[in-house]
């Protein structure tokens, strides 16, 4: 993991995303980790978008839709800590109760990867809404201390590695 996203104030489940992390400058990493997507999905047929490696596993098309919903959950921690004059306490969410009841087959391919785009848009435009004293802030999301410039790696580094299981678990 880079050294300086050691330092940040996180739950110690989070260094498996954070030691994806491959920039140190915040939006190239937010950047390029969406680029990864986007080839990805430039190579994924609607048969593969819906194929899941096994019966309990979600399909591709989940496990993307599951990215862009941590993706605006965690942008909302970031945004309420950092724009909280008191220090916040924001519950957790059931990723797979969300991924039980999202429908990302109604989505086509192309559409998938643009909504994932435009996710990642409206992060690096509200991460740019940022001050540095805000980025720095720390609130309680899921009953664990977080600092707000944290979880926009985070975001970068969870997009990271699930398009590295896409990759080995579901494409081989």
């Amino acid at each position: 993991m880079i050294e300086k996203l050691q330092r940040f104030k996180v739950n110690p489940f989070f260094h498996t995303y954070l030691s994806q992390v491959k920039h140190t400058e915040l939006e190239k990493e937010l950047v390029d980790s969406i680029q990864i997507l986007e080839e990805l999905m430039g190579t994924l047929t609607p048969n593969k978008l819906a194929f899941a490696y096994a019966s309990n596993k979600w399909t591709i098309a989940e496990v993307i839709g599951h990215c862009i919903e941590t993706e605006i959950i965690f942008g909302y921690r970031a945004l309420t800590i950092a724009r909280s004059d008191e220090r916040v306490d924001l519950p957790g969410y059931d990723e797979n109760e969300f991924a039980s009841n999202m429908n990302m087959a109604g989505l086509s391919g192309p559409q998938l990867c643009q909504y994932a785009i435009n996710v990642r848009h409206s992060t690096l435009n509200m991460l740019k809404t940022m001050s540095q004293d805000q980025l720095n802030k720390t609130g309680i999301a899921n009953n664990s201390e977080v600092q707000v410039v944290a979880l926009f790696y985070i975001i970068s580094g969870h997009l990271r590695h699930h398009v590295s299981v896409i990759k080995h678990k579901y494409l081989g």
